[in-house]
């Protein structure tokens, strides 16, 4: 029976194996020095558990609260965060090993989560190596899931006249409408509750007339070279290109006046309206993320309010969102839509001054969490506005 359950999982490992010389964006820079760099400071290349304290703790803190090992809650979340991965599925096999130390069977499930060719994150590898995204029967099933990749040796772009040296290339139609790409990971994910733990896809479909997602992401296209050096006919073609930066909400210059904010005192109450331009909710993406309102009065009293979603589990306390029965996001400010915070009568002081802020992570789930770094919880600035009396 052993035997059996190590075929079941060595013969996924060799359905996608990574030739060498395409396992890392180490061997892209040559050609594509500036793409590479750009990457280097994406959070695309910090979604392995090695590179992102978040992530990492939050894998732990499911399989603590689910008795699960953090090897299967990995391998879960592998389809996007690791999506070239050598196992796809693993049934009900890894937890009987996890619970009865099969080694053997364990040291497979871990191999494959901690190959050396998944450590850099969403890389060249895995954007430039798609044949073609599939709509999966089941919805709820993102990244890898809906993905084929392109036999070993090519490379995908989106250009049809390219004649890479190094590799053989292949035009990749779906760059005409990136978005789909960006869908394959960036929508619609659920917990096993039926929860929303990051819905910007949705929020996006449900906007008429807006920008494409790389056009605030990547940014708009520049003249330029893909490649850095001649092909393989000598020429060294011009293009345009977007930065590889994938700006999001770790982005200071990306948040930096993502709200409109506008104020009015009446009754002695401060109204603080903030208006949403953006073609999806802010916040979107993970659940967990929220807007701060610091408001300060002339005799040096500040007053802060959050925005936030509210994640609850079966006893109706604060959990994170990937554990949550039920969700709130009443407070999110959907696309093209404001939330007015209000604050209350002040008496002897005028406002002065307010701040809009945005954190990654509420400072409960950062404590639920154990998160240390401070990139979690810091304010990000998007506006501050002097208070007219």
């Amino acid at each position: 029976m052993r035997f059996l359950w190590i075929l079941l999982f060595v013969l996924p490992l060799t359905a996608q194996e990574i030739p060498d010389r395409c396992s890392s964006s180490v061997n892209c820079k040559s050609c594509h020095a500036h793409i590479v760099k750009d990457w280097q400071r994406s959070w695309h290349a910090k979604s392995h558990t090695d590179s992102n304290e978040y992530y990492r703790k939050t894998l732990e803190y499911i399989a603590l609260k689910q008795y699960k090992s953090t090897q299967l809650i990995q391998l879960e979340c592998a389809a996007c965060h690791s999506p070239r991965i050598g196992i796809t599925s693993i049934e009900n096999i890894e937890p009987l090993a996890y619970a009865f130390d099969l080694e053997d069977v364990n040291t497979e499930v871990g191999a494959a989560i901690e190959a050396e060719t998944l450590k850099e994150g969403i890389n060249c590898i895995v954007c430039h190596k798609i044949e073609a995204i599939h709509a999966p029967m089941d919805t709820t099933l993102r990244g890898n899931n809906m993905l084929t990749w392109l036999k070993p040796g090519v490379i995908g772009g989106p250009y049809k006249d390219s004649h890479a040296t190094f590799h053989q290339s292949q035009q990749q139609r779906f760059f005409n409408n990136p978005d789909k790409l960006c869908l394959v990971c960036h929508d619609n994910l659920t917990n096993s509750y039926g929860v929303a733990i990051g819905n910007t896809g949705e929020e996006y479909r449900e906007v008429a007339n807006k920008k494409q997602c790389v056009e605030c992401h990547m940014g708009e296209k520049q003249k330029g070279f893909a490649a850095l050096v001649p092909d393989a006919n000598g020429e060294k073609k011009p293009r345009e290109i977007r930065r590889h930066l994938f700006a999001g909400a770790h982005s200071n210059k990306l948040l930096k006046d993502a709200l409109d904010v506008s104020t009015k005192i009446e009754n002695n109450k401060l109204y603080v309206t903030l208006y949403n331009p953006n073609p999806h909710a802010v916040p979107t993406g993970f659940g967990g993320r929220e807007i701060v309102v610091d408001v300060k009065f002339s005799n040096g009293y500040s007053k802060t309010k959050t925005l936030t979603g509210r994640y609850k589990n079966k006893k109706g306390r604060g959990t994170i969102p990937h554990l949550a029965v039920t969700q709130d996001l009443s407070e999110h400010i959907q696309a093209n839509d404001s939330k007015t915070v209000v604050f209350e009568p002040f008496e002897e002081t005028t406002p002065e001054e307010v701040t809009v802020s945005f954190r990654l992570v509420t400072e409960e789930i950062a404590v639920m969490l154990e998160l240390t770094q401070p990139q979690w919880t810091q304010k990000r600035l998007i506006k501050t506005l002097k208070i007219s009396p």
